[in-house]
């Protein structure tokens, strides 16, 4: 059994009619991966190109059975380029150990969050707040004849 090392995808010039054609053979995120780039990333390209592509859940329901309706390509309008580069994503490069030693560091400085059990020891303005916005909710719930009350002030 062999084992393929990864490739590197390059740099690939796709004409509207080749990327029509792909995006409508293949699922957007498995052709994005073999261009290096996200599926968000090919759609964007196909806008670029008005190329139209297939609907979310369109595979789905082709694998299903079901009918669905492919694109055909539009005539290209004067603004619209006949041909798009499409650059990869470059690979995010690797942690500096420097920073990974930093950053446990400072986790082990800052140890167990202690969450206290009751909330007697508040800062004024913060125990002024919760005493303001209980108020608030009260009000509400009289107002609307509700327990919950969402932010927009509809009762639920």
């Amino acid at each position: 059994m062999t084992v393929e090392a990864p490739t590197t995808p390059r740099v690939r010039r796709v004409t509207r009619e080749e990327l029509h054609q792909m995006v409508w053979q293949t699922p957007m995120v498995r052709l994005a991966k073999e261009f290096g780039i996200s599926g968000n990333g090919l759609a964007k390209v196909c806008d670029k190109l008005d190329v139209p592509y297939p609907p979310r859940g369109y595979w789905a329901k082709k694998e299903a059975g079901k009918p669905v309706i492919a694109f055909k390509l539009p005539p290209r309008k004067d603004s619209i380029p006949n041909a798009a580069d499409i650059h990869p994503t470059p690979p995010k490069p690797p942690r500096l150990p420097k920073a990974q030693q930093s950053a446990a560091a400072a986790a082990e400085r800052l140890g167990d969050i202690v969450v206290p059990s009751n909330l007697d020891d508040l800062h004024p303005r913060v125990r002024a707040w919760i005493a303001d916005h209980e108020k608030n909710k009260r009000n509400a719930s009289r107002k609307t004849g509700c327990d919950v009350v969402m932010r927009d002030g509809r009762g639920h």
